[in-house]
């Protein structure tokens, strides 16, 4: 009976992730997300702190041409870390 329970729960945990990532972009924050980790993956990164997400983001900024997009793949990025990975970037 309490795996049910646990199962139930779990289930409507996944069900509401889901849901916070806006539907029409859903997509591209997955996109941002998988890049960030092939990033991580590349570097031998095991682990997400400030140092990470700086030197990331500084090698993007090499990229992006517009601050907006930049500020646009941090929002994105803060925003599946912590759905995904439980990292809350204002720590």
């Amino acid at each position: 009976m309490c795996e049910n329970v646990e199962t139930g729960v779990e289930e409507a945990a996944a069900n509401a992730c889901a849901l916070l990532l806006p539907e029409k972009s859903k997509e591209r924050y997955t996109f941002i997300y998988s890049k960030f980790k092939e990033w991580q993956a590349v570097k031998h990164l095991n682990i997400v702190d400030e140092n990470a997400l700086l030197a990331y983001f500084f090698e993007r900024s090499q990229h992006l041409k517009s601050p907006a997009s930049l500020w646009s793949e941090y929002s994105m990025l803060k925003t599946t870390l912590s759905i995904n990975d439980s990292i809350d970037s204002k720590k």
